[in-house]
């Protein structure tokens, strides 16, 4: 299966908005399907393979639970550090289209690869204003 960086991106945006600690300061875990009432855009199956690349990639913490060879939910917890620069780097729609068009020149892009090219276009952008 392709990472989908569209879904990527949604799913960061997602997390992000979601509350995860309460007023005592408790982690109030949010389960994939509460994940994928927010991103109805995408397959669940998508959804659950980003979210494991997500978190085998260190952008979000996430307690995924498999059984019998399969994906059965997910307690997400949160964005780390990497996760808030990398979304902050693509949350703009105008600078995403722009990542997009690039990437979309060429067969396959890493995650790597795919953060320098946002970084470049959000600093063009920057230095144009």
């Amino acid at each position: 299966m392709k990472l989908n960086y569209d879904c990527l991106r949604q799913l960061l945006i997602a997390l992000e908005k979601s509350t995860f600690l309460d007023e005592e300061l408790n982690y109030e875990y949010g389960t994939f399907y509460d994940i994928v009432k927010l991103m109805p855009d995408f397959q669940q199956n998508e959804i659950a393979y980003t979210t494991i690349l997500a978190e085998e990639s260190g952008l979000i913490i996430a307690n995924i639970i498999d059984a019998d060879d399969g994906f059965v939910d997910c307690l997400y917890q949160r964005l780390t550090f990497e996760g808030h620069q990398f979304l902050d780097t693509i949350r703009d729609n105008n600078v995403w289209n722009k990542v997009k068009r690039v990437i979309s020149k060429v067969s396959g892009v890493s995650l790597d690869i795919l953060i320098s090219v946002a970084k470049d276009i959000l600093k063009s952008t920057i230095g144009k204003q």
